[in-house]
């Protein structure tokens, strides 16, 4: 299945940038980032079983990787948050409250203020 697939391949980390194959491992990583962000928009009204742990566990560990891969986790999440605005109210049930929390800090980023 491709989902397993794109999971799969995006639990790879990046090497150092001086490393000579990171701008491989970077095409392979940003390739599942974005299969898996493809899997997501795919069902653009629905919040499907898998939906809230690729989003909160997969995509978010994946937001502060460098340029292409944090823009398009970041994106994603907009995607996904502007798509389900309408429904949000019965799609809110499918998070637990730390996917939730998850969510939140993906769409708005992170406060450094107490």
């Amino acid at each position: 299945m491709l989902k397993r697939q794109f999971v799969r391949l995006s639990k790879r980390k990046l090497p150092p940038r001086t490393a000579p194959n990171y701008q491989e491992s970077l095409r392979l990583l940003h390739g599942a980032i974005l299969g898996i962000c493809a899997l997501i928009d795919a069902f653009p009204y629905t919040v499907e079983s898998w939906t809230p742990q690729l989003l909160t566990e997969v995509l978010a560990e994946h937001v502060h990787d460098p340029m292409p891969i944090g823009a398009t986790v970041r994106k994603c999440a907009l995607d996904f948050k502007k798509s389900h605005m309408d429904t949000w109210h019965e799609d809110i049930n499918r998070f637990d409250e730390d996917q939730l929390s998850t969510l939140s800090t993906m769409l708005s980023g992170n406060s450094y203020y107490a």
